[in-house]
This record gives C-alpha cells, sequence and structure tokens, in this order.
C-alpha cells in the first residue's frame, strides 16, 4: 500500500458527486450548450439564449434547494412518469429504494 504525504491536501469528496463540467455540473451546464447550438444553427439565437439562460437558472435552484430523488418523486406524484415510461401495473414510488449487499 502506497503511504499518504502528510503534506499534502485532498478535496473531499461526495459519493454521488456529479460530472462537473469547468465549474458547473453537466446537466446544468450541457443542456444550456446545446440550445445555444441549435440557436445558432436556426438562427434563432435569441430565442435559444433565453431557452440556455432559464435552463440554466431554474435548473440552478432545483439542484440549490432540492434532492434530486424528491424532484422526481414530485413528478411521480403528478403522474408526469406515466407519459415517459412504458405503463405498467404498477408504477414504484421513486422515494422507495432498494439496497442490496
Amino acid at each position: 500500500m502506497q503511504q499518504e504525504n502528510p503534506n499534502e491536501y485532498r478535496n473531499p469528496r461526495r459519493i454521488n458527486e456529479p460530472l462537473i463540467l469547468i465549474v458547473w455540473p453537466a446537466i446544468q451546464i450541457a443542456p444550456a450548450i446545446a440550445l445555444l447550438s441549435m440557436g445558432m444553427l436556426f438562427k434563432y439565437v435569441g430565442i435559444f439564449t433565453l431557452a440556455a439562460f432559464a435552463w440554466f437558472h431554474v435548473l440552478g435552484y432545483v439542484i440549490r434547494h432540492s434532492a434530486p430523488h424528491v424532484v422526481l418523486h414530485k413528478i411521480w406524484t403528478f403522474g408526469f412518469l406515466d407519459m415517459v415510461f412504458k405503463t405498467t401495473a404498477t408504477v414504484v414510488d421513486p422515494l422507495k429504494k432498494k439496497y442490496f449487499s
């Protein structure tokens, strides 16, 4: 086993730390960059810039003020997950997690 350098500082990392691009989470910045690119492609830069700005700030607010599983639970509560996923006899509540060892 390699001996640790006592004079070296390591940043603590969270277990579920999201992928970071520059200083923002990828789920926040990548769609905003994609919207800006689509705006340039379709020549609607103003509209897509506003959409990217709104996406960036709304998702930043959601990330700061709630855990992702709480947002998923709210989407499930209102029935929007049924539109995305195949309808089955039972739809499991996303807040109920199963842990296996």
